[in-house]
């Protein structure tokens, strides 16, 4: 191999380098380093959002996840004691009440308890802890608006008692 004789670089200034852009380039370099800028700023915000994001789901599926294990566990613990209630009532019992209803007690009744302690609790939790952090939020970042907006509370909250109990 030859080597090759080059002759050392030396720097230029960058109104030499670009001499040669029109003014539409100089336009189309003005919007690329601002777009370049915007670009480079929202990579980390993007990062903190996408941790969020996962930070959210993790939670979501913890809650889920412990609310139902702890709904099961105390509704068997429910059923059995309700089991053992049952088994020790007098014959007698048994003649007035029918066994379809003992069934359904122990199965749809118990049902329902599960679902109120389960998940809808986590849900419940969630809501009011997401109404309590928008009130914060609303009255740090504008709190006249917070205020009005708070003032049409009370007919929000009778919507959704009236609106819970006809559904």
């Amino acid at each position: 191999m030859k080597k090759q004789n080059r002759k050392p670089t030396k720097a230029v200034s960058i109104r030499s380098l670009f001499r040669y852009a029109t003014f539409a380039d100089l336009l189309y370099m003005l919007l690329a380093i601002i777009t370049s800028a915007a670009f480079g700023a929202t990579n980390p915000l993007f990062f903190v959002v996408f941790v969020i994001g996962c930070v959210i789901i993790i939670c979501g599926y913890i809650r889920v996840t412990a609310f139902n294990i702890t709904a099961e566990r105390q509704t068997r613990t429910i059923r059995q004691t309700l089991f053992q209630s049952i088994l020790k009532k007098d014959i007698v019992y048994f003649d007035t009440h029918k066994t379809g209803e003992l069934s359904t007690l122990i199965s749809d009744d118990i049902n329902k308890i599960r679902d109120g302690i389960g998940d809808k609790l986590g849900a419940l939790i969630d809501t009011i802890s997401i109404f309590i952090c928008c009130i914060i939020i609303g009255f740090v970042k504008g709190w006249k608006l917070a205020l009005v907006i708070f003032s049409t509370l009370p007919v929000i909250v009778t919507t959704f008692i009236i609106t819970s109990k006809v559904g």
